[in-house]
């Protein structure tokens, strides 16, 4: 599985002297840290814009999991942080997940994208839509967003570019893994299968 890389620049809470950082720069409390977090993050979804040629179409249902499963799997407790720190790094979390379904949105891949909260996304059933994308916890700190078409058995892993973390290009650059997800799909070397996992 890879590692999902936030739409966040890297985050650390720090333990023991009670401030906040956020793309390298210190805060002194939670709320100016988390200020700073969505302005960044509004920043970057704004400046991302449709293309043409990697037009989808259709509907997908994007699954994010709920707060609690995102700080229980999200934020490795054991490092040290302070009670404040650890509700502080899932704010930041969510906030990036939240902000993949707006990234997909503003480059206009699909006609409809919806959001949901579950518990479990991976056993979300998308009958009705074309596609579902979804975000799973493969193990502590480590997430994988998911990509499938209706009919097709196996989802498909997509993320982003690992060599534009915290640039818009590589924010962007989500879209291009979905858009290369989908046109494998349509290959004639895929094997539909029987069913549709995740369904």
């Amino acid at each position: 599985m890879y590692r999902l890389l936030l739409i966040a620049v890297i985050l650390t809470a720090l333990s023991g002297c009670g401030k906040f950082i956020y793309d390298h720069k210190f805060y002194q409390t939670r709320e100016e840290a988390f200020a700073a977090a969505q302005s960044d993050i509004a920043t970057k979804i704004s400046e991302v814009a449709a293309d043409p040629k990697r037009r989808i179409g259709g509907s997908v249902l994007v699954a994010i999991p709920q707060r609690q499963v995102i700080e229980r799997y999200g934020v490795r407790k054991a490092w040290g942080r302070s009670r404040g720190h650890v509700p502080y790094v899932a704010d930041v979390l969510e906030l990036g997940f939240l902000g993949m379904a707006e990234v997909i949105r503003n480059a206009m891949l699909f006609d409809r994208v919806d959001v949901i909260r579950p518990l479990n996304s991976s056993a979300v059933p998308f009958d009705g839509y074309d596609f579902k994308l979804w975000l799973t916890a493969t193990d502590l700190e480590q997430w994988q967003w998911l990509f499938l078409k209706s009919g097709f058995r196996d989802a498909l892993p997509v993320a982003r570019d690992q060599s534009f973390f915290g640039e818009v290009k590589g924010v962007d650059s989500f879209n291009d893994s979905i858009h290369k997800a989908y046109l494998e799909f349509n290959s004639p070397s895929v094997d539909r299968g029987k069913g549709s996992g995740g369904r």
